[in-house]
């Protein structure tokens, strides 16, 4: 068993007898028995992060910001740009809309070309229980389907639909006998089959600030988890779950980090990466690999500079920004340490007299997204907005919504 003080690890799926004793294949689907993509069926790993309310297709990109309500869509081709409503006679302003998903929406995923998302129904009044819901790609025929086991979690939830199951991963807090626990929480429902739980990974900690990150790539879920136990101490522990087997593999145990391990990004060649962060801003963000010889982690490449202390992992890549007074600016390499980006953050309807905060939305070598708020003591209701940044065409900002 492994401890970090007092913490004590509950491989649930190693307890429950549905999960550790099947020897057979435990996919939903014979169509998902391969480790090759299914672009169909498989979660979109770049914009799989715990604020990230954002997926795309080969014709559009759908998503919402922050404090916002509705549901929005881009269209590639045209440029169009609007609320994600296929109803002729609504107004887009109130619950019968059917772009309305609440602000506490999370879990947008688009799968066998229908887009779906987790949120309550705003038909029921003082209910925590949370639905999936759906609606094709066009903005019509919104339906609710099942119930979803959302409630316990309470931060840094993820939410995302793989191969025929509902992946949930998140931190729940709990007062247990006065005293308060934290736990790390991840399992699986079955699409289609409302009760179909599976509990993949409980850990209960005794001191605060877990963090916990998924992806999800073929037929394997990659697990990590850091955790602080005292200033310049950390710990991380990375998993690997086969999704067919329902086995549980320890890939790697560290202890005694200096830096915080953050952001995690698995490439298409089964290669994991994080992100070392100082929160005292002693030294830039750091990129550190998972050796499978070793069984360790290994440092990589570092941001070079002090203008770019944290950043976050997409698709081959990490962005980092860093501000001065009302200018941001942002830099971007690829897991070599290749810098592909490096350039000040501008995009069309920027106020130059004031300044933005900005939040990463997912990304690869393309094209990276980022959520745009003006900051003013002068604004009472600041806008936000959807941008992408074109890496390969060293462009400006392009906004979406």
């Amino acid at each position: 068993m492994w401890r970090i003080r007092s913490i004590v690890l509950i491989m649930t799926c190693l307890l429950l007898p549905g999960c550790t004793q099947s020897t057979g294949n435990d996919l939903a689907n014979e169509v998902f028995d391969t480790d090759d993509m299914l672009p169909r069926y498989d979660s979109q790993s770049k914009f799989c992060l715990p604020v990230s309310c954002l997926v795309e297709t080969e014709q559009a990109y759908y998503g919402r910001v922050m404090g916002t309500h509705f549901l929005n869509y881009y269209d590639k081709e045209s440029g169009e740009t609007g609320i994600l409503c296929g109803r002729l006679d609504c107004s887009h302003d109130d619950l019968k809309c059917n772009g309305y998903v609440g602000w506490g929406a999370i879990g947008l995923s688009v799968y066998d070309e229908k887009i779906y998302w987790t949120m309550k129904d705003p038909a029921e009044k003082n209910t925590i229980d949370h639905y999936i819901w759906r609606m094709n790609l066009d903005g019509t025929d919104r339906e609710r389907l099942q119930e979803v086991r959302v409630p316990e979690l309470n931060t840094n939830v993820i939410i995302q639909i793989h191969r025929g199951y509902i992946y949930t991963v998140g931190t729940a807090l709990k007062v247990v006998e006065g005293r308060s626990e934290e736990h790390i929480q991840v399992y699986a429902e079955k699409m289609g089959e409302e009760g179909s739980f599976v509990s993949i990974l409980d850990i209960v900690y005794d001191s605060p600030m877990p963090y916990c990150n998924i992806k999800l790539l073929g037929n394997s879920l990659y697990i990590m988890i850091s955790h602080y136990k005292d200033e310049g101490n950390y710990s991380l522990v990375l998993y690997e779950w086969d999704i067919q087997s329902r086995q549980m593999i320890t890939l790697m145990e560290e202890e005694g980090i200096a830096v915080e391990p953050w952001s995690f990004s698995v490439t298409a060649e089964r290669e994991l990466y994080w992100i070392g962060w100082d929160p005292k801003d002693s030294m830039p963000a750091q990129v550190h690999r998972y050796n499978p010889e070793t069984k360790e982690g290994e440092f990589c490449f570092d941001m070079e500079s002090m203008d770019y202390l944290s950043g976050q992992l997409g698709d081959g890549v990490i962005a980092s920004v860093s501000y001065e007074e009302n200018d941001a600016w942002l830099r971007v390499k690829d897991m070599e340490g290749n810098t592909l980006y490096d350039q000040q953050i501008t995009f069309p309807g920027q106020r130059k007299d004031i300044s933005y905060m900005y939040t990463f939305y997912g990304g690869d070598q393309e094209y990276v997204y980022y959520e745009a708020m003006e900051r003013s003591e002068e604004i009472e209701y600041p806008e936000v907005h959807m941008i992408r940044i074109p890496i390969a065409e060293q462009k400006e900002g392009e906004f979406l919504w």
